[in-house]
């Protein structure tokens, strides 16, 4: 779920295997409502708490607009594992790669994933971090060093003004590549499409 600046609650990603998938929930879908209540009345964070929050097997009802349907879903609330990494071959051979989020083991998920396309056949990728929240600085530097030729990856400073510079080795993915972003992509992942348009490695739409 991710809240928009219009202030809805949003379907993102549906998991294969979870509740939202077995009651029927589609991307894109609006939830307007949960267990009655307006998302208008409630606001954004508890309408969130509202449908992730609970004891496992408890029961949430939510109201979703799917174009111009109202539909109306009960689910029982379970532990879903969740995976930050989402690929599928696309026609022509693109390699379409979605980043959920930089979690922990991202970086390795990303890795195993992409390589396995590349040996499926792929000549280009496509990485989607709309609506990615962003994550740990450590799992965006081995995303990027994994893509990207040598150089400089990442800068920071904390407040004692201790600077840090992360780069990344010669071994790289020399190949056609773009970042797709929208106004919820915010942190790590405006950094990652930032990073690699700096390196003329990808395009950014």
């Amino acid at each position: 779920l991710q809240a928009t600046a219009e202030g809805e609650i949003c379907v993102v990603r549906v998991f294969e295997g979870s509740p939202a998938d077995a009651a029927g929930l589609h991307v894109g879908d609006v939830i307007v409502a949960v267990d009655g209540r307006l998302v208008s009345e409630l606001g954004e964070n508890e309408s969130l708490n509202s449908v992730v929050g609970g004891e496992e097997g408890s029961e949430v009802t939510i109201t979703v607009t799917r174009g111009l349907e109202t539909l109306t879903f009960t689910m029982k609330r379970a532990k879903v594992m969740k995976e930050s990494v989402y690929t599928e071959m696309l026609e022509h051979n693109i390699g379409y790669v979605y980043i959920d989020g930089f979690d922990q083991n991202a970086g390795t998920e990303f890795k195993t994933k992409v390589n396995t396309l590349v040996a499926d056949g792929a000549k280009a990728l496509v990485f989607d971090v709309r609506f990615n929240p962003g994550g740990f600085a450590s799992e965006l530097v081995e995303l990027l060093d994994y893509l990207l030729p040598e150089g400089v990856l990442f800068r920071s400073e904390d407040y004692r003004g201790v600077a840090m510079v992360d780069k990344s080795d010669k071994a790289c993915k020399n190949m056609p590549m773009a970042v797709l972003v929208n106004e919820n992509s915010y942190s790590a992942a405006e950094f990652f499409a930032a990073a690699l348009s700096e390196y003329d490695a990808a395009t950014v739409v």
